[in-house]
C-alpha cells in the first residue's frame, strides 16, 4: 500500500503553478525567451529580455527540496544532476533526516509513570544515529529540452536508513499459569525505551518537469511509481507476552510496515511526487 504524504502533494502544486514564469515567447534556436524584467536606468524603465540555453553536455544543476522539512521525518536534501549527453543526465539526492524540533520522548522529559500513562509508545528518531537517503537517478530528455520547459524520463534507486526511539510499558515480571494457559504480570509497571532500525531499499519510475525563471534558477516537479523492500528490526526491547495479544487497527488492516514495534521483511508499492527548486551551475 502507497506511502504518501497529502499535505506535501498538495504544497508541491501549489508551488509549482506559482514559480512557473508564463512563456511570452521562444525563439527558433539554442536560446530560449522565457522572462521579461524591467530596470531602472537614469531614471525610467528599460525593458530587457531573458534568455536561457537549452542543457548540453556537461552541464551542472544543483537542488534543494525544502517540501522535504514537511514530512514526518524532516529531511535536509541537497542534490546534484550532470548531463553524460545533451539528452542524458545522471542526478543524486542526498538527504540527513533531523529532529527538526527538538522532539523527545515522554520518558525523557518526566520518568514518573504517572507522566507516561497516557502516552506510551511513542516514537521519535533516534538523532544519536546516522539517519540518511541516497537517490542515484538516470535520467533521458525528450526531444526540445530546453531549459524554459524541459520534460524527462528517469529511473531512480533508493537506499534510507533511519533509526527511532520508542518508550513502552513494561512490568517487574511476568508468570505463566498451564491451568489457565495466561500470562500474569507481577510487581510494578514501569515504562522503558528501546530502539528500532529500519532500512528500506528501492526503484521507481518517474517523469518529471523543469521550468526556468530568473535566468538561471529552476523548479523540478516528478512523480512516479516503483516497488520498496522495508526491513524493520527492533533492539533492546524489553519482553511483553501481551504484546502479541493486543491486535491494533494496523494488524487487522494487514498494514504491517507502518508499525515499529515488530519485527518484519516486507515489499510495498512505493508512489513519488515532489519539488524541488535549483539553478544552474555551468
Amino acid at each position: 500500500m502507497p506511502i504518501i504524504s497529502f499535505k506535501i502533494i498538495f504544497l508541491s502544486f501549489i508551488a509549482y503553478f506559482l514559480c512557473t514564469p508564463i512563456l511570452l515567447a521562444q525563439t527558433p534556436d539554442t536560446d530560449v525567451l522565457y522572462d521579461t524584467v524591467y530596470r531602472k536606468r537614469k531614471g525610467k524603465l528599460v525593458r530587457k529580455k531573458l534568455t536561457a540555453s537549452n542543457y548540453k553536455k556537461e552541464d551542472i544543476d544543483i537542488y534543494i527540496s525544502p517540501f522535504a522539512l514537511l514530512e514526518p521525518t524532516p529531511t535536509i536534501y541537497l542534490g546534484g544532476e550532470y548531463f553524460v549527453k545533451d539528452r542524458l543526465s545522471i542526478h543524486t539526492d542526498l538527504g540527513y533526516m533531523v529532529n527538526l524540533f527538538g522532539l523527545k520522548l515522554n520518558t525523557e522529559i518526566d520518568p514518573s509513570l504517572s507522566a507516561q500513562e497516557n502516552q506510551i509508545d511513542q516514537t521519535i528518531l533516534n538523532s544519536s544515529k546516522a539517519n540518511y537517503v541516497i537517490k542515484p537517478e538516470l535520467r533521458w530528455y525528450r526531444e526540445g529540452n530546453n531549459a524554459k520547459d524541459a520534460s524527462y524520463y528517469g529511473i531512480r534507486l533508493m537506499w534510507r536508513n533511519v533509526n527511532y526511539l520508542k518508550n513502552k510499558q513494561t512490568f517487574e515480571e511476568y508468570a505463566f499459569s498451564t491451568l489457565t494457559n495466561n500470562w500474569t504480570a507481577i510487581g510494578e509497571d514501569n515504562i522503558s525505551i528501546y530502539q528500532v532500525r529500519r532500512r528500506s531499499i528501492g526503484v521507481q519510475f518517474l517523469v518529471g518537469w523543469k521550468n526556468s525563471f530568473f535566468k538561471k534558477l529552476s523548479s523540478n516537479l516528478y512523480m512516479g511509481v516503483g516497488v520498496r523492500y522495508i526491513s524493520n528490526v527492533p533492539t533492546n526491547k524489553a519482553f511483553d507476552p501481551f504484546e502479541g495479544f493486543n491486535d491494533t487497527l494496523l494488524d487487522e488492516l494487514n498494514l504491517e510496515f507502518l508499525q515499529f514495534n515488530k519485527q518484519y521483511k516486507f515489499v510495498t508499492m512505493d508512489f513519488a511526487l515532489g519539488m524541488r527548486f535549483g539553478g544552474r551551475l555551468k
